[in-house]
């Protein structure tokens, strides 16, 4: 659930038919001040009524208020295609070609309230690949507007007509994302990692830095030991810029979440790598899906 910025509507994702449909639906209820009955027993303005329910197209999960009134953000998880694998044999994988939501109110009265939503892909590179932001659960965006994170991938222009995923942490074995929020102050992106042994931990990462790291890849640098700059430690004496075998080295599956490249490995998208690396991130995905082949991920 999550309240508009304005404070005005409510939106609930679920099911009606007890999940035998599983939360394909986005419910709007009024909760506007001004809609309170002044008298016992009226009602005329539905206040703290069901005014509006939005299908969607897959399970809805995570659903977020923006700094638009106008404007929720929702998360799409579940689909998946048919395909073969390499035996011959048909398989599911997960297809996040709409994962990310964006809803859009277009009449705000609550006697006729109306919405529509758009989505946006998941992936980087081929949209069934398992390097992307698979089953999307939670969402948030930054206080501009220019930045959503979806556990915990980085959307950018998120509210505008073409929003495009541009990066993704690398995954934590054993692992998935289940919760995130910004911090009161937006400084800071704090995940829960939950595991299958029913443990877990939680994750902060630095905004800011996550930002620099995509909006400006050729000026990033690493030390002799590959800290990242305004890490503790770090050495300028003997900086470089990031490279693709400094990128590939720190792609590879592991438990530990450490500051390079500003807390988090950044896969981006070509049209932001080819000033700072000499291959495109289409390249870095295929040596990606090779190393957790090697390891035995599927």
């Amino acid at each position: 659930m999550a309240i508009s910025s304005d404070g005005r509507r409510l939106f609930a994702t679920g099911s009606d038919n007890n999940e035998q449909t599983p939360n394909r639906r986005i419910y709007a209820v009024n909760i506007d001040p001004a809609d309170k009955p002044s008298a016992q027993g009226s009602n005329e303005r539905k206040w703290h009524q069901q005014i509006k329910v939005i299908p969607t197209l897959s399970e809805t999960e995570g659903i977020a208020a923006t700094s638009d009134p106008k404007k929720m953000v929702f998360t799409n998880g579940l689909a998946s295609v048919l395909t073969i694998d390499s035996n011959g044999d048909q398989i599911k994988l997960q297809d996040d070609g709409k994962g990310f939501g964006v809803l859009e109110i277009e009449s705000d009265d609550p006697l006729n309230f109306r919405a529509k939503v758009d989505y946006a892909p998941l992936s980087l590179g081929v949209a069934t690949d398992y390097f992307d932001v698979n089953e999307a659960v939670a969402v948030t965006v930054t206080q501009d507007g220019k930045y959503a994170f979806v556990a915990i991938g980085i959307i950018a222009n998120p509210l505008g007509p073409n929003p495009q995923l541009v990066a993704a942490t690398r995954p934590i074995p054993g692992s998935l994302t289940n919760n995130l929020a910004l911090s009161s102050d937006g400084k800071y992106l704090i995940a829960s990692y939950p595991t299958f042994g029913l443990g877990g931990s939680s994750y902060v990462f630095d905004v800011e830095q996550m930002i620099k790291a995509i909006e400006n890849p050729g000026n990033y640098k690493l030390d002799a030991r590959d800290r990242g700059v305004d890490t503790w430690g770090f050495q300028a004496s003997n900086q470089r810029n990031v490279t693709i075998s400094t990128l590939l080295s720190v792609l590879r599956p592991t438990t530990k979440l450490s500051k390079e490249i500003g807390l988090i490995t950044l896969v981006l998208v070509s049209r932001m790598v080819r000033n700072a690396l000499p291959l495109v991130s289409v390249e870095i995905l295929k040596v990606w899906r090779s190393l957790l082949l090697k390891i035995g991920w599927n």
